[in-house]
């Protein structure tokens, strides 16, 4: 089976294991319903799942484990009622295709919401309550290539916010309220990349990249 969808319909709950017996599906569709949380374990073990789609439902949690051993999934959780993301939500995620938490109410992600072995390739936070970076730990990060954080309330970047990303390439800023240029936001990053000259004015509507100098 590739395609299961149940969206558009009144679905408040979904039992544990409900999704076993159809572990090879490709997309599983649930948006536009009325679940509230999304329970322990609730889609673990569908490694061959490419995307889950629970936008638009009214989830206020996520529970630990909910997505264990997914394997380059794309998560769609935007336009919920999440207000944190707890420890352990995301634990045991191998190299998430794309998590979406856009259009929450999310002021928090705890430290530990990922492992060591989770992280998501393209992270959308955008349209969210977030007023520090330091609200969003991205030391599991390891292999994220694209962050969106554009259209928070976003006032700081603290030094070493970003640790040894070295897949990172694109991050949007825009539409915060960072009010002044940093002349050591490369201090931020603690990779080998030259981002000294790497972004114009962080206060910009945009943020443009420019060319790397070549490497002493």
């Amino acid at each position: 089976m590739r395609r299961l969808t149940f969206a558009d319909n009144e679905i408040n709950q979904i039992g544990r294991g409900t999704f076993k017996s159809v572990s090879r599906i490709g997309t599983i569709d649930l948006a536009r319903n009325k679940l509230t949380k999304v329970d322990f374990q609730m889609f673990s073990d569908l490694r061959y799942t490419e995307l889950i789609n629970l936008a638009e439902n009214q989830i206020t949690e996520i529970q630990k484990e909910a997505f264990s051993h997914l394997y380059q999934t794309t998560v769609n959780l935007s336009y919920n009622l999440l207000t944190e993301i707890k420890d352990g939500a995301f634990d045991n995620c191998e190299n998430l295709t794309v998590l979406d938490l856009s259009h929450n109410q999310l002021s928090m992600i705890e430290r530990q919401a990922m492992d060591n072995s989770s992280y998501a390739a393209d992270l959308r936070l955008q349209y969210n309550q977030f007023t520090s970076m330091s609200q969003i730990p991205m030391d599991h990060q390891t292999g994220i290539m694209v962050l969106n954080v554009s259209h928070n309330s976003i006032v700081d970047i603290p030094k070493r916010t970003f640790p040894k990303l070295y897949e990172l390439h694109t991050i949007d800023f825009s539409f915060n309220n960072l009010s002044e240029r940093w002349p050591d936001l490369a201090g931020c990053f603690l990779y080998r990349h030259w981002l000294s000259e790497a972004w114009q004015d962080v206060s910009s509507p945009a943020l443009q990249r420019r060319p790397s100098p070549p490497r002493r």
